[in-house]
């Protein structure tokens, strides 16, 4: 139970200091129009990617939470949540890129709203919802840190300029 609370608290301090290291960089070097475009493209993918999930991180944690015990059950609730989270997270994605596609204010900076749609289209890969159920918060702590690590070195390496913020949204999404 202690471990779970360190572990969470990791996390939590993770998910808090990523952004004070990284966003005071980026916005000195993107500056304004360049973060405003970024954050402004993956807000608006975050919302499909919100409607996509339907709840399924939440739910999950409690069936999986459940069915500890049961091997065929934790399986059998881990199967049905990928793929009923697959199944919306494909249909969000083609309004998604039906609508920046059609619609001629996305034109300008389609590629970043193509490469945010990813959010959409692999948010069933995201399953800490599975761990935190089965309560292994040792790796999903490690995986975040890990991963807002190298994010933080890539942002460094790859954003040198103004010019550089689809290197920016990438990063981001990799972090998510």
């Amino acid at each position: 139970m202690s471990r779970n609370y360190f572990y969470n608290v990791l996390i939590s301090l993770t998910n808090i200091l990523f952004p004070i290291i990284t966003f005071p960089y980026a916005s000195h070097v993107l500056g304004p129009v360049g973060i405003g475009k970024v954050q402004f493209v993956i807000s608006f993918a975050q919302y499909f990617a919100l409607f996509a999930a339907l709840g399924i991180p939440l739910y999950g944690i409690t069936e999986t939470a459940r069915s500890k015990g049961n091997k065929d059950g934790l399986s059998k609730v881990f199967s049905e949540l990928v793929f009923l989270h697959t199944l919306v997270g494909i249909a969000f994605s083609v309004i998604y890129f039906s609508i920046i596609l059609l619609h001629p204010f996305f034109k300008p900076d389609i590629h970043l709203y193509i490469a945010s749609g990813l959010i959409i289209l692999l948010g069933f890969t995201s399953v800490d919802w599975f761990y935190s159920g089965i309560e292994r918060y040792r790796l999903i702590a490690f995986r975040s840190v890990f991963i807002k690590t190298i994010a933080v070195i890539f942002l460094f390496v790859f954003v040198k300029s103004a010019g550089d913020y689809f290197n920016y949204l990438l990063i981001l999404l990799f972090s998510l």
